[in-house]
């Protein structure tokens, strides 16, 4: 990374028309963000994340020029000023496949959007903002998405059914949102065949872990890699279907009510490399078969 020492952006990159990528991610830039980027109207990747030093106060109309742009990252600008309409600006980027806005101070999360012009995101980062808001049902308009990433935030209410309607997504992560509440099952995320990578963690999720992994055979290739459900409401017996789950390296259910012991079907776990169960209330013997999870390098039983 690059360090400029708080210079603003200089004038001349706005004519460089041509240009397709630019990343000055880190580079310690100053002032507001030129709008004479938004010349740039064959540019396809802006990279800007950690750019600035200071609170941005500049809004976000430049971003209109820039009708060719796929991958849109300002993760760590502070963009508080303009929190209220972010969201109609980045709206009119149709070509965008990917867009970063981690840590950017952005409290509004509009529960409603007329029309849905980013049909083509594959990727949403909005983590660690203070939305305080339910999760909005315009997000599952967006068919094609593959990651989407709101942990961090102040977000509540049910997970909505309206994810079943996202096959294709890969990597959900809503863990230390707090108040995002209720029940796993297939009609929110048990029928999500392709995930990889599911992380409720840090929330008030309850009911019976069975209701979720008893719907999961029925997807004929899945691909779960990573499951976290620690700190939550979850109770119950854990479920003999968790052995279904081949394809899971990392297993996190710490901090939970479970009660009983641990199901034998753990040992079908064979790619199984992080086991964590702590702080449960669970009873009875070890199972023989953790034994055959001959890639375990990580266990955590303690204090139950």
């Amino acid at each position: 990374m690059n360090n400029f020492g708080g210079i603003t952006i200089p004038n001349f990159i706005g004519s460089l028309k041509t240009l397709r990528y630019l990343n000055l991610s880190g580079a310690s830039f100053g002032g507001n963000i030129p709008p004479h980027l938004g010349n740039l109207t064959h540019l396809h990747y802006l990279d800007l994340s950690v750019s600035f030093g200071s609170s941005i106060e500049s809004e976000l109309h430049w971003l209109l020029g820039l009708s060719s742009l796929k991958c849109l990252n300002l993760g760590g600008v502070d963009l508080g000023k303009i929190a209220n309409y972010w969201l109609q600006t980045v709206n009119m980027l149709p070509s965008l496949v990917e867009l970063h806005l981690p840590t950017c101070g952005l409290s509004t999360l509009p529960l409603s959007l007329p029309l849905v012009n980013l049909s083509s995101l594959f990727v949403i980062d909005l983590s660690n903002n203070g939305f305080n808001s339910s999760i909005p049902p315009w997000l599952f308009n967006i068919s094609q998405l593959v990651y989407l990433d709101l942990r961090s935030n102040n977000l509540r209410g049910r997970i909505p059914n309206g994810f079943v309607g996202l096959n294709l997504l890969q990597h959900l992560h809503l863990s230390l949102n707090s108040f995002i509440q209720g029940k796993l099952s297939r009609k929110n995320l048990g029928s999500l065949c392709n995930l990889r990578v599911l992380d409720l963690s840090f929330n008030q999720i309850s009911g019976d872990l069975a209701e979720f992994t008893d719907s999961l055979p029925k997807c004929k290739n899945y691909s779960l890699e990573s499951l976290h459900l620690g700190y939550n409401e979850l109770g119950g017996f854990l479920p003999g279907s968790l052995g279904n789950l081949r394809n899971l390296k990392r297993l996190s259910l710490m901090k939970n009510p479970f009660v009983g012991s641990i199901p034998e079907s753990i040992g079908n776990l064979s790619s199984l490399q992080e086991f964590y169960l702590s702080e449960n209330g669970m009873k009875g013997t070890i199972p023989a078969s953790l034994g055959q999870l001959s890639s375990l390098v990580y266990l955590d039983i303690k204090d139950n």
